[in-house]
């Protein structure tokens, strides 16, 4: 359900200003290709006020996700959401950070 939502939204005028119908359904396939799939939960907490956001939740806990990456505030300002919210800035950050642990 994911992954259909987001060739949906990648054909919205924002985004095909910057990418092709063909560019956009490549990024979809690569994505795919290069994911864990699981199936959609069934059972939905309600984290926020919007039951689409509560499946990410849900799908991010079936997956064990450590974290949920948006930069839509509504999610950004939950308090204490499991998993936690980081913006794509605080996500980047934290790979940056571990990377150089790792390399330490």
């Amino acid at each position: 359900m994911l992954i259909s939502e987001l060739a949906t939204v990648l054909t919205r005028p924002k985004f095909a200003a910057q990418a092709s119908e063909d560019r956009a359904a490549a990024y979809i396939a690569a994505l795919a290709a290069g994911s864990v799939l699981i199936e959609d939960p069934s059972e939905r907490p309600v984290v926020t006020e919007d039951p689409g956001d509560d499946y990410l939740f849900a799908l991010a806990r079936a997956g064990r996700a450590h974290v949920v990456v948006s930069g839509d505030r509504h999610l950004t300002e939950l308090q204490d959401s499991d998993p936690p919210v980081l913006t794509p800035r605080q996500f980047a950050d934290r790979l940056e950070a571990e990377n150089e642990a790792d390399v330490s």
